[in-house]
């Protein structure tokens, strides 16, 4: 990324927009899938959503995140309880249509894409994320390996428990993120049992390679635990010129009878290994910490929609994360997500102002520009018999001022407004 001052929609957007390696007609299908889906319900053809619609609706997610925790959306959003942020971008029932039809995928083609892709349901969302997300960032020298658990309780064929965890049920994911900045590099589901993994490679050794193969050859060096850390894994990133510290299991095998039984040295001093690995171990769960704070997360039964809330989550902190190396301004995450969310909702306002001035230049014309007009009666006649100049394109009828009606700041004549 040019190191130039950018906004933070800007940047978000940079995150999340299609990669060039996408062909252009998938890239058009992804940004139809919510409209398509309307479509298929109410069996309507003029159904459309606008990608500005869709912006204000990730505003009000990002801003529901910081404002409006453990609150519904019928309460944000209602004259009496919600603010005028929420009000003023989308009217209720608008967010909550949007929200009902979001779709992530053709559903039409959706059957075929699962016979090989359990993710299908927003793997297309998902890679194109990734593959921005580390076309964006240039990572520092330590890279750090871990797990994630997306907090979810919907019905999903590969739900995780993980008792160690804060909330017990989610969907899993792999993480690699950069230890200086904590942001994250390269992720991807856990899906369950992977077919084309080798017999002879554990899982631990599949997901560093995988999460560490754009990184490799670079100067680059990993840090795992100790369900990662083995002497196979360990012998694979040398191979590829990159280093590897974690700590291991004394249970397993390739560590010496003679290690096991060592208690040291009598000395305090640690040694450099630990005080290295110490250094470098913290990365994922600090990112994990920060996308908790203002998590996009809400009640849903649709488990490609708490996905999406996760991919938001961690757009924000990495395009925050950019915004500060970039343009070197301390900003906290609070303020850059509200900014955040108030940008993506003025995207939708911006729109509506423009319609409004095109419909008013198109309805409206002011015959006393011309010369040598005379006044004319009114032909709407709600007034009493008024004389004017100025007649509408659309009825093609004088219309008095007092016969005008004004919606959304567009004028229309009270005839053409019934």
């Amino acid at each position: 990324m040019s190191r130039k001052k950018l906004n933070d929609n800007e940047i978000l957007e940079e995150l999340l927009k299609d990669s060039d390696s996408v062909e252009e007609s998938k890239s058009d299908e992804d940004e139809k899938c919510t409209e398509a889906q309307g479509r298929r319900v109410f069996k309507n053809h003029n159904c459309k959503v606008s990608r500005e619609e869709i912006l204000a609706v990730i505003g009000i997610i990002y801003a529901r995140g910081i404002l409006g925790k453990n609150q519904s959306i019928d309460h944000l959003l209602s004259r009496k309880w919600g603010s005028a942020f929420f009000r003023d971008t989308m009217p209720r029932h608008q967010f909550k249509e949007l929200m009902r039809f979001l779709r992530f995928d053709i559903v039409t083609v959706r059957s075929e894409r699962l016979r090989t892709d359990k993710f299908a349901y927003i793997s297309e969302v998902w890679d194109r994320f990734i593959e921005n997300c580390k076309a964006a960032y240039k990572p520092h020298e330590n890279i750090i390996i871990n797990e994630q658990l997306f907090p979810s309780k919907c019905r999903c064929p590969f739900l995780q428990y993980m008792g160690n965890k804060p909330d017990k049920f989610g969907i899993k994911f792999w993480i690699a993120a950069d230890t200086e900045s904590k942001y994250m590099l390269n992720a991807f589901p856990y899906l369950g049992k992977d077919e084309f993994r080798p017999a002879n490679q554990p899982l631990s050794t599949q997901v560093v390679l995988r999460l560490m193969k754009p990184f490799t050859r670079k100067a680059r060096n990993g840090t795992t635990d100790n369900f990662f850390t083995s002497l196979q894994l360990a012998e694979h990133l040398k191979a590829k010129d990159t280093s590897i510290v974690g700590t291991m299991n004394k249970a397993r095998r390739e560590i010496p009878s003679q290690m096991k039984s060592w208690k040291g040295d009598g000395q305090k001093k640690r040694p450099e290994t630990v005080v290295y690995y110490n250094a470098t171990k913290f990365g994922v769960d600090v990112h994990d910490q920060m996308a908790r704070i203002y998590s996009t997360s809400c009640p849903s039964r649709r488990w490609p929609v708490h996905v999406s809330y996760n991919i938001l989550d961690r757009a924000s902190i990495n395009a925050w994360i950019l915004y500060s190396e970039v343009t070197g301004e301390k900003l906290s995450r609070h303020d850059f997500n509200l900014g955040l969310a108030e940008e993506l909702a003025y995207s939708l306002k911006n729109l509506e102002l423009a319609e409004s001035a095109e419909d008013s230049d198109e309805i409206l014309e002011e015959e006393s520009k011309t010369p040598n007009k005379k006044r004319k009666q009114c032909q709407i006649r709600l007034c009493k018999n008024n004389k004017t100049m100025m007649s509408f394109k659309k009825c093609e009828k004088y219309v008095c001022g007092k016969c005008t009606a004004v919606t959304k700041q567009i004028v229309f004549c009270k005839l053409c407004k019934k």
